[in-house]
């Protein structure tokens, strides 16, 4: 395996990542019973509601107490594999942070379709 730190391409890869979680998250609470969520009129809740969800999950991706295991630390940090091949691809971007209000329009445009 080829592991490449590639800082700018980590955050290209990172950006649409979330941007398609936040899609992913969007559609998901649009067809729930359980939540008032309508992806064509989000009100004020609503965004705060995908907000803290898409932040929050998000940020367990990067979440930095860590898991013990054999005796050592490990922080999780999200990788990005080429396909085909066997490249990943790290960076030192805080992906959680990429969950601002341009993103959530744009991962909330595409769950429109």
């Amino acid at each position: 395996m080829t592991v490449v730190i590639d800082h700018p391409l980590y955050g290209t890869l990172g950006r649409e990542f979330v941007v398609r979680f936040i899609e992913a998250m969007a559609r998901q609470l649009a067809s729930s019973n359980l939540v008032n969520f309508d992806i064509n009129n989000i009100g004020e809740e609503q965004m705060e509601l995908l907000f803290s969800i898409t932040f929050f999950g998000v940020g367990e991706t990067e979440e930095q107490s860590g898991f013990e295991a054999g005796g050592q630390r490990y922080l999780p940090q999200l990788a990005f594999k080429t396909t085909p091949g066997d490249g990943v691809v790290l960076g030192d971007t805080v992906l959680h942070g990429l969950i601002a209000d341009e993103h959530l329009e744009e991962g909330l445009a595409r769950a429109r379709g």
